[in-house]
């Protein structure tokens, strides 16, 4: 194992890990555009109606204005419930100081070296899947939102979260990162007992 100034340590000093006003924008980007499109909708839907009945406008024209706005009111909808969360991800995450020490095996991407200690399964990528995927930039995790796919998806989570999120970010130590693993994996742990107590009630119930 490499060692660092924090490696032998459990726990890692919040001040070596800091919020960045990359991460700052983005997530104001996610919470605020989502609500302007739903906000939007609805005040340009009122224009075209007034404007429609005050001018000679067939009914194919008017039925094409009326499908479009609810086309887009139905994608502001979709995107405040995935720009919410989004927006609380990187409104919240924190990243390694520039200059900091950390495990040099640690967020080269597909280069990295895999400690054997994570590969392990990870009840936070299974459980949490795009939601984990975002705070630990694995973008390979929105495909779960595949229908049906999703399913075989969270196994693939759970198998090689650990290790994709290794590989994506820096990391102090292997402690370091267990460590934080180790609260995700309660939050996905518990939402996937959540979501199979719900399933099985379903199905009993038909």
């Amino acid at each position: 194992m490499v060692e660092t100034p924090l490696s032998k340590k459990n726990d890692t000093p919040d001040s070596i890990y800091v919020r960045s006003e990359k991460n700052r924008k983005a997530g104001i980007l996610w919470l605020t555009v989502p609500a302007g499109l739903l906000v939007a909708t609805p005040i340009v839907f009122a224009i075209l109606t007034y404007a429609t009945t005050e001018l000679w406008v067939s009914e194919t024209v008017r039925g094409v204005f009326n499908v479009t706005l609810a086309f887009i009111g139905l994608v502001g909808v979709i995107a405040l419930l995935i720009g919410i969360p989004l927006g609380i991800i990187f409104l919240t995450k924190k990243e390694l100081k520039p200059g900091a020490q950390y495990d040099k095996r640690s967020g080269n991407n597909h280069l990295s070296e895999i400690p054997p200690e994570i590969k392990k399964w990870s009840w936070g990528a299974a459980g949490l899947g795009w939601i984990w995927g975002a705070y630990h930039s694995v973008w390979i995790s929105l495909l779960g939102l595949i229908p049906f796919w999703g399913y075989i998806w969270w196994i693939v989570m759970g198998r090689k979260g650990n290790e994709w999120a290794w590989q994506k970010n820096k990391w102090v130590s292997v402690d370091d990162f267990l460590t934080k693993q180790r609260k995700w994996n309660q939050w996905g742990l518990a939402f996937f007992i959540v979501y199979a107590g719900l399933a099985v009630m379903v199905l009993l119930s038909e």
